[in-house]
């Protein structure tokens, strides 16, 4: 059990959400592949929980393109944030703006990914990490993962480190520790403009499994399983088309 007890530090993602025209296929492929479920809610957002803690939610409306999972980074200060971002060469797409549990915008880093940024009021954001279901990491595609790591560390006070030599993939860390990463051109087939530019993992006990289950409800598979340092990771798209990883980590 990964219970978030403390408010999230600045650039670290903090909350996953998305707009679906047709709830109920969408619903019911999270609630086989990875547990979740539904409150209702009269604004027509529904969180997607675990033992009753929040992990994402799903809005029933019009997309603004296709469906997309949408990851937000934590901030103090949304205004203040937003400008930085503009100061770092980003772009503000949605201007800060309150919403219910806090004041939400969303952004551009210069390479052209979008992402959210979340000042938590009664609302810090995902009330469980780290275990079976809920999210566990995230990652932007980029066509310049230098550019996108300096603007990051610029923006949220992150350190962006390169942790393999052969690769241009770039870890984004606070205090020491890996929050978020920058995945370069070894993925070609990855979005890098707009909200797909960010791929969100969830954590499934076993990756094979939760394949065969995505397939058999609606879902297609992206890029198939395959091991890696880090667990056993696919990535799916769900029903409405929008993007996830799933990763089993190894037992430690």
């Amino acid at each position: 059990m990964s219970e978030v007890t403390e408010p999230y530090a600045p650039g670290r993602p903090c909350w996953f959400d998305m707009t679906v025209r047709e709830p109920e296929p969408v619903h019911a492929f999270y609630r086989h592949l990875l547990g979740w479920e539904f409150e209702d809610s009269e604004w027509r957002y529904h969180q997607a929980t675990i033992r009753g803690k929040a992990v994402a939610a799903i809005s029933t409306g019009e997309p603004e393109d296709d469906s997309h999972w949408t990851i937000y980074l934590a901030t103090r200060d949304t205004a203040a944030t937003a400008r930085a971002v503009e100061a770092a060469g980003g772009k503000v797409i949605k201007e800060p703006h309150d919403v219910p549990g806090g004041t939400m915008a969303i952004v551009a880093d210069p390479t052209g990914g979008y992402f959210g940024l979340w000042q938590g009021d009664s609302f810090d954001g995902s009330e469980l990490v780290n275990e079976a279901g809920a999210p566990c990491w995230a990652e932007a595609s980029s066509k310049d993962t230098k550019a996108a790591g300096k603007f990051f560390a610029t923006v949220f006070g992150l350190e962006a480190k390169r942790p393999f030599p052969k690769y241009s993939y770039v870890q984004l860390r606070a205090e020491g520790t890996e929050v978020a990463g920058i995945l370069g051109y070894s993925h070609e087939g990855r979005p890098k403009k707009g909200h797909a530019a960010w791929l969100v993992y969830f954590q499934v006990d076993d990756t094979d499994v939760a394949v065969r289950v995505a397939t058999e409800h609606g879902g297609t598979v992206v890029e198939k399983p395959e091991d890696s340092p880090f667990g056993r990771m696919a990535v799916l798209a769900d029903p409405a088309g929008a993007r996830l990883a799933v990763i089993a980590r190894p037992a430690k």
